[in-house]
């Protein structure tokens, strides 16, 4: 029954599939808004199991390197985007439709959390998502940065602390994409919600830093920690003053301390 729907309501996006394929330059950031209410469907469920499947399916169309318009079929029907369920595809399908969501909207309402979702709606405006970023580097005529000036990313984490690249990973990623250089700049100690890099671990992790750049000499620059103004700020907070740290490792935040003080 639910697939017949979709496949009844998909029919009515057969021309939207055919300007996305053709490249139209999107006037709307349909992909943001769609994101954004799977983030609000998210905010209002009961169930974790709920939330973490709407924020992961928001996450998945944020991310997705071209319009959602392009991912609908001939047939009117969504393409299978990784992450994205059908209550999820319900929501998007209907924003294509209407340009809102009435699902989102009644299940925000029936939460009494409307105050809530309307503060953090009023927190994400004025972001692209990735969609617009490529759309953006890839016009000639905009006048502006194109990816072949982009020498490296200096806003890097590692499986140091949240991110889902080891150090030698992110270095390989930046020579693909022809990089000069990467910083890394792991959560710190004062963040253990997203696995912050204790004052041990993190002069192991800039032995690993040196030895990788040993490697790639020449090729590629790993940047450690403390050359830059990284750490979330918040790598020698006042409220860690005072605190007995290893040699090796309070020497190689030196360059933190200062450009924390002043940034």
């Amino acid at each position: 029954m639910q697939n017949r729907i979709l496949r009844e309501v998909g029919r009515e996006f057969a021309d939207l599939a055919g300007m996305g394929r053709r490249g139209v330059v999107q006037t709307t950031d349909t992909n943001g808004t769609v994101a954004a209410l799977l983030r609000d469907l998210a905010s209002v469920q009961t169930s974790q199991q709920s939330r973490w499947g709407y924020k992961r399916a928001a996450a998945a169309i944020r991310n997705l390197e071209a319009p959602i318009e392009s991912f609908v079929q001939a047939d009117g029907t969504l393409r299978r985007i990784p992450h994205v369920g059908p209550s999820s595809t319900r929501v998007i399908m209907e924003v294509l439709k209407t340009g809102h969501s009435e699902i989102v909207e009644r299940q925000i309402a029936a939460s009494g959390r409307t105050d809530e979702v309307e503060k953090s709606r009023a927190l994400r405006g004025h972001f692209l998502t990735r969609a617009q970023v490529i759309a953006a580097l890839s016009d000639r005529q905009s006048g502006g940065p194109t990816l072949e000036r982009y020498r490296g990313d200096l806003q890097m984490h590692s499986v140091w602390s949240d991110g889902s690249q080891t150090l030698e990973e992110i270095v390989q990623t930046g020579i693909a994409r022809r990089y000069e250089y990467c910083a890394v700049t792991d959560h710190s100690y004062g963040l253990k919600i997203a696995g912050g890099v204790s004052m041990a671990d993190l002069a192991e992790q800039h032995r690993d830093i040196d030895r990788l750049n040993d490697a790639y000499r020449g090729r590629f620059r790993l940047r450690a920690p403390g050359s830059l103004c990284g750490r979330a700020r918040v790598l020698l907070s006042a409220s860690t003053a005072g605190k007995r740290y290893p040699p090796d490792a309070a020497e190689s935040c030196q360059g933190t301390r200062l450009a924390t003080r002043l940034g």
